[in-house]
């Protein structure tokens, strides 16, 4: 949620000094018909805020942890999808031929589960946080 975000609680399911969980309505401040009434979720991790926002309103079918990490499963998909298109250079198509094409979609995604494995291999040796390890310049350095 942007931080001038203007919405209005109509809901507290919970609420606690270290996570909240509402019915709100986005665009309080503006006519009815532009109001969506959605779900938000905040959980403190230290001393960060971390708000989720999502449309599935029932909390016994959607909890907050499954919010979580649902959002964190989005967040891997997102790298990897970077990891194909960015570093792997994925954006590119070396032919217009569906055969050729799809060799070139197995063959980064074959290198990207390599890389993954690696990555995740240099993570538990060196016993740091996987953000700490910078695929970009695992891809650069690993032909060498």
């Amino acid at each position: 949620m942007r931080k001038k975000t203007s919405y209005e609680i109509r809901h507290v399911y919970s609420e606690n000094e270290n996570a909240f969980d509402g019915i709100i309505w986005l665009g309080a401040y503006r006519a009815d018909k532009s109001r969506y009434t959605v779900r938000l979720v905040r959980v403190r991790y230290g001393k960060v805020w971390r708000e989720y926002i999502t449309n599935g309103l029932d909390p016994e079918q959607l909890s907050i942890q499954e919010i979580v990490t649902f959002y964190a499963r989005r967040w891997d998909i997102e790298m990897a999808f970077k990891l194909a298109k960015r570093e792997l250079e994925l954006h590119l198509f070396w032919s217009s031929k569906t055969t050729v094409i799809l060799q070139q979609v197995w063959a980064v995604r074959i290198i990207s589960q390599i890389l993954r494995a690696m990555d995740l291999e240099i993570v538990s040796r060196a016993s740091v946080d996987l953000f700490d390890i910078s695929m970009a310049l695992m891809v650069q350095y690993i032909p060498q």
